[in-house]
């Protein structure tokens, strides 16, 4: 799998915001954990905190928000390189969705409030909601 890592990240917050310049390399998953949202948002707040499922390279997916992110401790306890698979989506920044064309504008499919292109891989063809 391509993708690509930041080193000793502190959140998810900061490999959202510089993971895109690092280097692609390539990585075999070898476990994969689904967290729920709460698991989630306590992982991704501190990568330095020991994690029972790490040493390893392991995929870590949001059971709620169907994002995914992979983390390479190279043997130790805590999220030492962590990253994105290079064609996974960047979410919206407001709400970590994905994003739709409603009336020419691309809006955020949780909030509806329009994102700037490229946010949430709402790059295709734009649709119209009829309610």
């Amino acid at each position: 799998m391509e993708v690509r890592l930041m080193r000793k990240p502190l959140n998810f917050e900061e490999v959202d915001k510089h993971c895109w310049r690092k280097p692609i390399t390539n990585v075999t998953i070898q476990k994969v954990i689904v967290m729920t949202n709460k698991e989630w948002n306590v992982f991704v707040s501190d990568f330095f905190k020991p994690q029972d499922f790490l040493p390893g390279v392991v995929e870590v997916i949001n059971e709620d928000k169907y994002i995914s992110i992979i983390v390479d401790s190279q043997g130790y306890d805590y999220a030492r390189y962590v990253g994105f698979e290079v064609d996974t989506p960047k979410l919206t920044s407001c709400c970590n969705a994905y994003s739709t064309y409603i009336d020419d504008m691309l809006c955020c499919k949780k909030c509806y409030n329009t994102v700037p292109l490229g946010e949430g891989d709402g790059g295709g063809a734009a649709t119209m909601i009829i309610e």
